[in-house]
């Protein structure tokens, strides 16, 4: 996507098979032994984005990561282990795109993606309020489905007001026996009034 691009295109989600597991992104050589050796625990990596400008060995995630990242330690959910696959001495954020809301790639297992889904879904309304209607989005996360050794990439790149909607109805579908999400990251549906006869 052009940096000056402002409107997204359908469809604003788009899978394909990824190479990106959490194997090979914990044996990064940038890693040192005692973080890979607790990242082996976790079911959701935050992982850093590598290549900015001229920095061709830059590592960096978007800015509002460490954010997200203490907005999720903050719900304490039991069964979600989330962590930031780089040293904390390496820790750079970057603003990539004034237009866009970009969220950091994540690799997460099926077992915890619809929860992540809707933590992420929430963390976004929140963060921008009533900005909601006007602003889109960039995600892109891995979804690793450890009983078929698949593993999926998830692209979004659409309004904001429908990350939501579109995320949650795909992920399920896609991990329906995954931790259960709580009442209140649901999707609140709409009460139907019913008219009174005359």
């Amino acid at each position: 996507m052009s940096l000056f691009e402002k409107e997204p295109k359908k469809p604003y989600l788009t899978t394909k098979p990824s190479e990106k597991s959490f194997q090979t992104s914990i044996e990064r050589d940038f890693l040192g032994h005692e973080l890979k050796e607790k990242l082996l625990a976790t079911n959701l990596l935050f992982v850093p984005n590598q290549g900015y400008m001229d920095k061709s060995e830059l590592l960096y995630f978007p800015v509002g990561t460490s954010d997200l990242h203490q907005y999720i330690i903050d719900k304490n959910i039991d069964g979600l282990r989330a962590d930031i696959c780089l040293e904390e001495k390496d820790y750079k954020e970057v603003a990539l795109h004034a237009d866009w809301l970009i969220i950091a790639e994540f690799i997460v297992k099926e077992v915890v993606a619809p929860l992540f889904v809707a933590l992420l879904a929430e963390y976004i309304m929140k963060k921008l309020g009533n900005k909601k209607e006007e602003t889109n989005i960039k995600s892109k996360f891995t979804l690793v489905d450890e009983k078929t050794g698949e593993h999926t990439e998830y692209k979004y790149e659409g309004p904001a007001k429908d990350y939501r909607s579109i995320m949650l109805h795909t992920i399920s579908k896609a991990s329906p026996k995954g931790l259960p999400i709580p009442a209140e990251l649901k999707i609140k549906r709409k009460r139907r009034t019913k008219k009174k006869r005359s």
